[in-house]
């Protein structure tokens, strides 16, 4: 027995009956068709190899993924929330005062609309990442998102500021919900909440990194500019810089990776049947949207984050104007916000990885 053998012996193998082509890079055959139904279909149909593969095989290439797709991902959606607060921390650097925010509720309706943008924004963006390249479409928001950023430091009034922040916000919405198209495309359903938390606690780790920057940028004082405006140059200028990162580097589904062979393409498509979901298809499905409608999970994970959202956007968005008003300087502030950062991050790792693998809860009598 040789020891490939022994070793699929000593594993369980998986095993997919599917009609098969002569290669995987010959055309498909005629009676697939491409538009319509998923193209993972194609990936199936075309392999001519062995059909089987053992765990210690499918580890293996989850892992590859894992190292290839995960850091983009937690950088990025890192680089979103950056972004997103840097109003809170540019505010104790003159924000408020140039851009007259002090008065009434400015500065706080300048970060409720940027959630008036992303909720228009969100639907859009999913639609065009289902109908085009996804890689593209997150480069594309990305990018745009980072020149969105360097417009800020033009804005004279408040009146400037509210427009950046919706569009901000508009460009931003998408990036969550083509990460868990991505993850879905990618990872089996008991797989996929590890991998979605792992990018999502990006978010507390970025309040690491983020006010040491802006700490240093703060310190500019000479130039042409303010403070503030630095740290909005700063930021603007590596989110466009990121956007090519994507562009270049961001896998976007096992049908069209490039670092996986012909027989790691075929496990990962075909491992995912147990998902009952595909891998890609381009068009829209009424039906389904209609069955989230009437889904009750749907509606309790709709107002878990509406409360959330209710307690966590004023302390995001107040946090460095709160810890200014008990005397400390605006540098202080900054490094202050690190600690509860470092923590929001830890959480999301240790906790996050649990919701993929508790049972059931007891249902309800009104389920």
């Amino acid at each position: 027995m040789s020891p490939k053998e022994a070793l699929d012996g000593a594993h369980t193998t998986h095993h997919v009956e599917e009609a098969r082509a002569p290669a995987f890079d010959e055309k498909p055959k005629a009676n697939v068709d491409n538009i319509r139904n998923d193209a993972a279909v194609n990936i199936l149909e075309q392999y001519s190899g062995n059909p089987e593969w053992s765990d210690v095989e499918e580890k293996h290439l989850v892992r590859k993924i894992d190292r290839k797709l995960m850091p983009l991902m937690f950088l990025t959606y890192g680089l979103q929330y950056y972004d997103k607060s840097m109003l809170s921390q540019a505010a104790v650097f003159g924000l408020r005062q140039d851009l007259h925010l002090e008065t009434g509720d400015r500065f706080s309706f300048s970060s409720s609309i940027f959630y008036l943008g992303f909720i228009a924004g969100a639907m859009p963006a999913i639609l065009m990442a289902q109908r085009y390249r996804i890689e593209r479409v997150a480069a594309t928001v990305v990018g745009i998102w980072g020149i969105c950023l360097l417009g800020t430091m033009g804005c004279q009034d408040y009146r400037g500021l509210y427009a950046q922040r919706f569009f901000l916000g508009f460009l931003e919405s998408g990036i969550s919900p083509m990460f868990m198209l991505i993850v879905a495309g990618f990872y089996k359903k008991d797989e996929q909440a590890m991998r979605i938390g792992f990018w999502f606690s990006a978010n507390g780790f970025i309040s690491i990194v983020s006010p040491l920057v802006n700490w240093g940028v703060g310190h500019i004082s000479s130039g042409p500019l303010s403070p503030w405006q630095y740290m909005y140059l700063v930021a603007g200028c590596l989110t466009v810089v990121w956007a090519f990162v994507i562009l270049f580097f961001m896998p976007p589904d096992p049908i069209r990776a490039k670092n996986l062979s012909d027989r790691e393409r075929y496990i990962a498509v075909s491992r995912l049947r147990v998902n009952n979901a595909g891998v890609r298809n381009t068009h829209f499905k009424y039906k389904q949207a209609l069955e989230i409608l009437v889904d009750a999970r749907f509606w309790l994970s709709f107002a878990m984050a509406v409360l959330i959202m209710i307690a966590n956007g004023p302390i995001s968005t107040f946090i460095a104007i709160v810890i200014g008003g008990f005397g400390f300087t605006p540098f202080q502030s900054l490094l202050l916000i690190m600690p509860a950062g470092f923590i929001a991050g830890i959480e999301g790792l240790v906790l996050q990885p649990y919701s993929g693998n508790c049972r059931d809860p007891p249902k309800a009598g009104f389920w």
